[in-house]
């Protein structure tokens, strides 16, 4: 599935933040915007270079959307770990984990990069055990609220941000309704 033009920009740009050495990079950007769509491509690039990735979200449901994504897009060689069970086999180049389910555990599948979904979590002890156990590993982080309630700052967890599009652009060009 090919990006949308504001799509390739934000991905461009985390491109140009991670080949300017930036190591942890979030992408922001409304609801419906395809924040994972962006994210798969990361994904689709790293693993046809030989690339491990670990794709990781706190939910149930972000997990499995996550995992049908990924077939959808093609990439079909991938373990699933949650509780629910596990699927597909540990060594597969892409790994789809629930954040809950890894940190019980104690398992850090191998991975040159780190996918957090939902990513303005990663202040939460549970995803900073994990993150810690990926120092070298790039990790990109997706998010549509950067700004946390209780305002703890992601400038902790990620060096650099992203913004991939504004609501007022993304309905400007009919890629999102007006909100009522």
């Amino acid at each position: 599935m090919g990006l949308r033009d504001y799509q390739l920009e934000a991905f461009d740009a985390a491109t140009r933040e991670f080949k300017a050495g930036k190591r942890r990079i979030v992408l922001v950007a409304p609801t419906g915007a395809g924040k994972t769509v962006i994210g798969c491509e990361f994904v689709r690039r790293i693993s046809a270079r030989g690339g491990r990735v670990l794709w990781l979200a706190h939910r149930r449901e972000l997990i499995r959307q996550a995992a049908e994504r990924r077939v959808r897009e093609g990439l079909t060689d991938l373990h699933v770990c949650a509780a629910s069970g596990m699927v597909g086999h540990p060594s597969a180049p892409i790994t789809v984990a629930s954040v809950g389910t890894l940190h019980a555990r104690g398992h850090a599948p191998r991975a040159d990069v780190v996918v957090w979904d939902e990513c303005h979590h990663t202040v939460a002890r549970t995803f900073r055990d994990i993150a810690d156990k990926y120092p070298t590993a790039v990790h990109l982080g997706l998010t549509a609220t950067p700004e946390r309630a209780d305002k703890k700052p992601l400038g902790d967890v990620f060096d650099s941000m992203v913004v991939v599009a504004s609501y007022k652009r993304l309905i400007d060009a009919g890629h999102l309704c007006p909100i009522d």
